[in-house]
């Protein structure tokens, strides 16, 4: 008779196997992440349970703290564990005898037999799936053979998927003959070799066992594949599934593409896709040129509306008519097209026409904040080799010496200045010739301008336009600043489309309110901002979630890029917006806006992040370590970006250009050296890991920072967390974090929540990850972008108290030189709450409302410590009172 194991056996084996340790090494009484435990083990963990014993604990109990005693105990409950289930059956990768006929023939054709080109796929897949480079030990387990050690390969160095299969036959041609036609089916078991140099990379990498089964008489003719030990790769998808799939594609190319065996960046995407093509043509009545598509709308749908804000509007027509002013004054005023045009404007109506008239004129337009500092605009207009710009009447903008200002002054008609422009059809420019360049931080302190062409601009404006449908019906809120290339898209890719874009009034960019009526006044379908901004927008609609839904009810597309995406934003949004899409996008400025996407679903708790995603049409993605190899699944390293989207390089400067677009000797084409880090899954996706020089040594340890700010923010006292190394006086690295807190934490003291925090970090990563120092405060600095301002953390006063203060997060350049005074009122709540007294909060709509008064009003509803009542007239928040401290009156 068989018996069950007890729940303790069965969690210290499945756990110790997890783990690729002995189960005699597993402390029952200790917490199971100081064992080591993390995220993607306790995944891997989660589901061996379930296929094994039936029990199921879910991620965030087995990281929650709990022994291997206390959760047996558990699982020992009657009802943990479920009456047994036939398992689910192994997937299995289809081998028709159609589909290896044509691998037999192809192979043929090097030389080779069909069972040599079966076996080297099988080495190269799982070489891309567990070591990268390095030796396989390779067991036929049936028919009964011998163990030989086979290369994998090196996929930076080899000459092809042809080569290396007669390089494996020459070397070990057991497994290969048990892959013959007609025989029996056969079982291969593959592990890298732990003490050969390409096991290393990846924690625990010599460790996984793969096995497979190829069977050619089954029922379901195919292979199934099978994964034991090492630490669990990520991804939403078991090792052996995501392998299967890449098996599969990989045969299928081989069988129909003779191309494909002597290509030498097969596998350097270990799904074996290569990059996709861009076929689909949104805008087809338009030319090759960025603006292309925008001129086309503007002859199609002449009055249709373009520009919209919450008093006024201009037709395609009338946008069409001004940029033609526009062109004109650049023509009359000698500028040559193809030189660099400084628009100086804030945003407006004006700003979009002068965009759209400087690359109507042939021109390349570069953003300048009219906040910016008078040395960094001399920076920008040297780098660029600027001599005019357009600015508006008394601009206040201070213009360095030998640029010549071009005023946009306004007639009676409300037009232009009079000077036209000849009317302008499809130009026939070059598609090669700069479109726009923008400008961002350098890290010697000089500004690097990105000078981006029409046709790489064009590949992801036509991509994105295609695959979220953006189309006359759409309408987009332009909260991104010009010198932000999110504002790219608003301009080119939805006015292009024929859709329209409204605009905040001035003043109103970091208005969250400001934002929700634009948005139910012109029916906004469409979203496309970094993330803080849509965190700002639903801090907001805490407050009256109702009203928020109804003044939201016409999103359909939420695009969010630029920066991480909390975890538990998509659903926030959700919430309030039921089935709206919710799309992640990452890149460079230094690739046309975004490179990549990711349609964002449901959220399991158990993610680190939201998944980068897969390239965009025409782009793609390698994954390379410091020698430009390509690294495999669950192996962090470099992002570097390919394909057609590339910017040329940075304005006058050859150096920084040629280090950071290096070729690629192997690739022979363009790469742009990101420098973040990022690793492949199992689900084919990639998984964004942060900045290299955010990937931090601190007392020996390599800590990502990413994952201290993720358990953070799951944490019902925390709105946000960023975590930063500072260096102490003697050079030793420091770890912090920056903890924006929920208002019912900001009304408690502050020593209990920073210990709660503190706890609830040590649950959940491994001691040396716990910050030495948590700076506690009421909300973080952003950018005008909406970014997190990393280098304004500094100046973020700590809260000694329940009554203290911290720095706001309005941005620099936002309405001020420097940060907002935090609001009287909420440092009043929050003292009151604090000694125990309940608050009743009005919250009432008004035109002149303070917007930051209606946000910390939301974020109490939020929070959960303030009863929400809601009428016509507006909202009211009733405090449940904390316990009074000692001493209060």
């Amino acid at each position: 008779m068989v018996t069950s194991p007890s729940p303790t056996d069965l969690l210290t084996g499945q756990l110790a196997s997890v783990l690729g340790v002995d189960a005699r090494q597993i402390d029952t009484g200790r917490p199971l992440t100081e064992l080591g435990l993390e995220p993607g083990s306790a995944t891997l963990l989660r589901q061996r349970l379930r296929e094994s014993g039936n029990a199921d604990l879910s991620v965030r109990r087995l990281l929650g703290g709990g022994s291997v005693r206390s959760l047996a105990a558990l699982l020992a409950r009657p009802g943990t564990l479920p009456s047994p289930v036939p398992p689910a059956p192994d997937p299995v990768t289809p081998l028709g005898s159609s589909l290896l006929a044509r691998l037999a023939s192809h192979a043929g054709g090097h030389g080779l037999a069909q069972e040599d080109a079966l076996f080297a796929a099988v080495a190269l897949t799982a070489a891309r799936w567990t070591c990268g480079t390095g030796v396989l030990e390779v067991t036929v387990e049936q028919p009964a053979g011998d163990t030989v050690r086979v290369p994998a390969p090196d996929v930076l160095h080899w000459a092809g998927f042809a080569a290396y299969a007669r390089d494996l036959r020459a070397v070990a041609p057991g497994p290969a003959a048990a892959l013959r036609p007609g025989a029996a089916a056969a079982r291969l078991r593959l592990r890298p070799d732990p003490g050969a140099p390409g096991a290393e990379g990846a924690e625990g990498a010599g460790r996984t066992v793969l096995s497979l089964v190829l069977d050619r008489t089954a029922t379901r003719p195919g292979a199934r594949w099978a994964s034991y030990g090492g630490p669990g790769a990520p991804g939403d998808m078991p090792l052996e599934a995501g392998l299967g799939t890449a098996f599969g594609r990989l045969v299928s190319l081989l069988a129909g593409d003779r191309e494909a065996w002597r290509r030498t960046d097969l596998g350097w995407d270990p799904t074996f896709a290569f990059q996709e093509p861009l076929t689909v043509r949104p805008f087809p009545d338009a030319g090759p040129l960025l603006d292309g598509p925008l001129r086309a709308a503007a002859e199609r749908t002449p009055h249709a509306p373009a520009l919209l804000d919450s008093s006024a509007a201009l037709t395609h027509g009338e946008l069409a008519a001004r940029a033609g002013h526009v062109a004109g004054l650049l023509r009359q005023a000698g500028v040559r097209p193809g030189s660099p045009v400084a628009v100086v404007l804030p945003k407006g109506f004006d700003q979009i026409a002068a965009v759209t008239g400087v690359a109507q004129h042939g021109s390349v337009y570069v953003p300048v904040d009219v906040s910016w500092p008078g040395t960094r605009i001399a920076a920008v207009c040297r780098r660029a080799g600027i001599a005019h710009a357009l600015v508006a009447p008394g601009s206040p903008a201070e213009l360095p010496g030998g640029v010549a200002p071009l005023v946009l002054g306004r007639g009676p008609d409300g037009e232009g200045t009079g000077v036209l422009d000849e009317p302008a059809g499809v130009p026939g420019g070059d598609p090669g010739s700069p479109a726009y360049i923008i400008f961002t931080s350098g890290s010697t302190g000089e500004p690097k301008g990105v000078v981006v062409d029409h046709a790489a601009a064009r590949v992801t404006v036509d991509d994105i336009t295609d695959r979220l449908r953006i189309g006359p019906q759409d309408r987009v809120l332009g909260l991104s600043a010009l010198s932000f290339d999110l504002s790219v898209y608003d301009v080119f890719g939805v006015l292009g489309a024929g859709g329209a874009l409204v605009l905040p009034e001035q003043g109103g960019e970091q208005d969250p309110q400001h934002w929700l009526e634009l948005i139910e006044q012109h029916r906004v379908t469409f979203w496309n901002t970094a993330p803080a901004l849509m965190q700002m927008l639903l801090d907001l609609a805490d407050a009256d979630p109702a009203a928020a839904a109804r003044q939201l009810a016409s999103l359909r597309c939420v695009l969010l890029s630029g920066d991480w995406i909390p975890v538990t934003l998509p659903d926030r949004l959700r919430a309030l917006v039921p089935g709206v899409e919710v799309v992640s996008a990452g890149g460079a400025t230094e690739a046309a806006i975004w490179s990549i996407c990711h349609p964002v679903g449901n959220v399991p708790e158990h993610w680190r992040s939201i998944p980068y995603g897969r390239p965009l049409r025409d782009q793609f993605f390698h994954i390379l370590d410091d020698e430009g190899r390509p690294l495999p699944v669950g192996h962090e390293g470099e992002l570097h970006i390919a394909g057609r989207g590339l910017a040329r390089g940075y304005a006058g400067d050859e150096e920084q250009t040629a280090a950071r677009f290096p070729v690629h000797e192997k690739l022979g084409e363009r790469v742009y050296r990101t420098g973040d880090l990022g690793m492949w899954r199992t689900d084919g996706t990639i998984e964004f890991l942060g900045r290299k020089d955010r990937q931090v040594k601190v007392r020996g340890h390599r800590i990502e920072l990413g994952e201290i700010e993720s358990v953070l923010d799951r944490l019902p006292a925390v709105r946000r967390a960023v975590a930063s190394v500072v260096r102490e006086a003697d050079g030793r690295p420091r770890l912090m974090a920056y903890v924006a807190l929920t208002p019912g934490a900001l009304a408690r003291n502050a020593g209990p929540v920073r210990a709660e925090l503190l706890d609830a970090l040590r649950q959940s990563v491994p001691s040396y990850m716990v910050p030495q120092r948590l700076v506690l405060t009421d909300a973080l600095p952003v950018t005008a972008n909406g970014k997190v301002d990393h280098a304004r953390l500094a100046d973020v006063t700590d809260r000694a108290d329940g009554a203290g203060t911290a720095a706001a997060a309005a941005p620099t350049g936002a309405g001020g030189d420097g940060p907002a005074p935090r609001s009287a009122l909420a440092d009043a709540v929050a003292e009151a709450v604090r000694r125990g007294l309940t608050v009743r909060v009005s919250v009432t709509p008004g035109p002149d409302g303070d917007a930051e008064v209606r946000t910390w009003a939301g974020t109490l509803r939020r929070d959960g410590s303030f009863a929400v009542a809601a009428d016509a007239h507006g909202t009211t928040l009733t405090s449940a009172p904390f316990p009074a401290p000692t001493g209060a009156r």
